[in-house]
């Protein structure tokens, strides 16, 4: 029996220590990330908008976490430090940076082609390739409505292959995450119900699902059923940063909400996480 007893609180010990260790790590991560956000802000001052909320809600979590107490956000003023220039050379390495987030905000799952009711993603031909753009005298007449709309469809679109693909994901992935995809598939079921009557409430008529999308990658066992959980969460993120820019009232709040919890999703499945979700093409 003082066997027993001393093996228990031998491993309740050691799990309290594997909690502080994590809770540790948590709050460091969270502060350089905070660093981060104040080196931006000071840097790019036309983001500073929208990336004090964001900030703030970081803060909030370092706090949590016993970090040390965060600073007020730094005010983009004109007496904010000069930014150093780029060594010759990393101009380009941030070009290439921006191109290829640009190539993942592209749509991450295209409806199936030849599938019955397949509907193109949007920006998508059914034939494969990026339809061509706008031309720039029309996209300046867009109004205020009219962009919110175009935001509010295309993370409408996006939700609805997210539906598809954790349905992918459920079917491959190993019991002890069943749970947790699970309670994503129903959590964008839900936000897809609610993108429905935004886009309604805005006056226009909501895209339908495709009957079928053709996934990135081929998906055949846990791994990649993982890797395709955290792709569709990380696309969400960018689908949900163009709302927030374009939408305003509740409907920003909502897409606010639903870009942190699409950024909490993919930091699980992937393991780690990015500074700023759905803005890694205007760092």
């Amino acid at each position: 029996m003082l066997a027993g007893c001393s093996s228990a609180d031998a491993g309740a010990a050691e799990h309290s220590s594997a909690a502080k260790r994590l809770r540790e790590r948590a709050g460091r991560d969270a502060a350089a990330l905070l660093e981060r956000y104040d080196a931006t802000i000071a840097a790019h001052a036309p983001l500073a908008a929208r990336l004090r909320p964001l900030r703030a809600e970081v803060a909030r979590h370092a706090e949590a976490f016993g970090s040390a107490k965060a600073s007020p956000s730094p005010s983009a003023s004109p007496s904010a430090p000069p930014v150093s220039v780029p060594p010759r050379g990393e101009g380009r390495a941030r070009r290439a940076r921006r191109r290829r987030a640009a190539h993942r905000r592209r749509p991450y799952l295209r409806a199936r082609p030849g599938a019955a009711g397949a509907r193109a993603a949007p920006g998508v031909r059914r034939g494969g390739g990026r339809s061509p753009r706008l031309p720039a005298r029309r996209r300046c007449r867009m109004t205020a409505a009219g962009r919110a709309v175009e935001a509010a469809q295309a993370a409408l679109g996006a939700e609805h292959a997210a539906v598809y693909g954790y349905g992918v994901v459920g079917g491959h992935v190993e019991d002890t995450r069943a749970a947790e995809a699970r309670e994503a598939y129903d959590a964008h079921r839900a936000r897809r119900d609610a993108l429905v009557r935004a886009v309604r409430d805005l006056g226009a008529r909501p895209e339908a699902a495709a009957a079928a999308y053709a996934l990135p990658f081929p998906v055949s066992d846990a791994a990649s059923a993982v890797r395709l959980a955290a792709e569709l969460e990380s696309r969400l993120c960018g689908a949900y940063a163009d709302l927030v820019r374009a939408a305003s009232g509740a409907l920003r709040g909502d897409a606010a909400a639903a870009l942190r919890e699409a950024a909490v999703r993919s930091a699980r499945w992937r393991g780690g996480s990015v500074a700023f979700p759905g803005l890694a093409e205007r760092a």
